[in-house]
């Protein structure tokens, strides 16, 4: 890394796209749950456990405002980044790379560490065992408490001469559909960290080693299908590895993505951002740029990408700014979405 950059730098804002939109939402419903949590615990239905029903609504309301919380300061502060002027490699695209079966993380999923030999760019370890930690610590409770308020239904309705009977028939029902989709959102939280992509840097100026999963490709011409899609979410995601000559890495960028699978008549958009290696083997050539992150997490992006730029002394090209998402957004309209991907919280 060097201290005066060959390049020309500016200061640009991170802008958080739909800031007040969804501070109001997180508002709204801050309002509505807490209102219901209320209703829930005055105004139980006959015969339900009055503890229960406060219970019902300390989760509602600590739910709700664990929300309003966490989300809220994120979106109120400003934070600026360093970045490359924009007449520095003016050549680049700023829009993004389009890829099928891309996978969006709500949460900054990297992490830049050094190593005895080499700095990595790879996914944060304390995150996963983070979201398996959350599926085990609510799950497991939720499906306890399932499986006792099924038993008092079943119970107090279906089975009214045997509370061992009614036990049984809670938990094979909490089992067969609770446990079923606890486990099927755990795999695909899994397959979702192992797509993930790791740059190895190392510090003798060798070349880099991308380990990248590799995208699938429908047959000929036809469109993404069902069983292309499940193989993706659920089955083991092959790898493959690149070496990269360090000297054809020209640049680092951070572009913005109005992320949008589906079809036509049932859209999922997300607004994230997708951090890119710039390979290039000349100043007049060609460029192909390698998608190594996307997230939601547009703070922990921008920094992150500016930390790589600076190990690898390469121009840090940030569209991610208000002019960035505003022309994402006007290409965004006229763009198809995604027949596959998917989006992590």
């Amino acid at each position: 890394m060097t201290d005066a950059p060959a390049w020309r730098e500016v200061e640009s804002e991170v802008h958080f796209p739909g800031r007040w939109t969804v501070s109001l939402i997180l508002i709204v419903l801050f309002g509505i749950a807490a209102i219901g949590a209320t209703a829930l615990a005055l105004a139980p239905a006959p015969n339900f456990p009055p503890w229960a029903a406060w219970v019902g609504a300390a989760v509602l309301a600590a739910f709700a405002a664990g929300l309003a919380l966490s989300a809220v300061p994120t979106l109120m502060r400003s934070v600026s980044i360093r970045h490359a002027a924009p007449d520095v490699l003016s050549g680049i695209p700023q829009e993004p790379v389009l890829q099928e079966f891309s996978t969006a993380h709500g949460r900054l999923t990297h992490e830049l560490v050094e190593g005895p030999s080499a700095w990595e760019f790879r996914p944060n370890p304390k995150l996963w065992r983070g979201t398996k930690a959350f599926l085990v610590g609510f799950g497991v409770p939720f499906l306890i408490g399932f499986t006792g308020l099924l038993s008092w239904v079943f119970h107090s309705d279906v089975i009214r001469n045997s509370w061992p009977l009614a036990i049984v028939a809670a938990t094979f029902v909490t089992a067969l559909c609770g446990g079923t989709t606890f486990v099927l959102i755990g795999l695909m939280i899994r397959r979702s960290w192992q797509r993930l992509s790791r740059l190895t840097i190392p510090r003798r100026g060798d070349d880099l080693e991308l380990d990248s999963a590799e995208i699938p490709a429908p047959s000929g011409n036809q469109a993404p299908n069902l069983a292309l899609a499940l193989k993706w979410l659920l089955g083991e995601p092959p790898r493959v590895h690149t070496r990269i000559a360090a000297e054809l890495v020209r640049g680092v960028q951070l572009c913005p993505w109005k992320f949008t699978m589906g079809r036509a008549n049932h859209r999922s958009t997300y607004a994230v951002v997708q951090g890119l290696l710039v390979l290039q083997r000349s100043p007049d050539g060609p460029c192909c740029r390698v998608p190594i992150l996307l997230t939601g997490d547009y703070v922990g992006a921008a920094r992150l990408m500016q930390a790589l730029g600076d190990l690898l002394n390469v121009p840090y090209l940030f569209s991610a700014d208000a002019a960035g998402w505003h022309a994402e957004e006007q290409r965004a309209q006229t763009r198809p979405p995604l027949q596959g991907g998917g989006y992590v919280s």
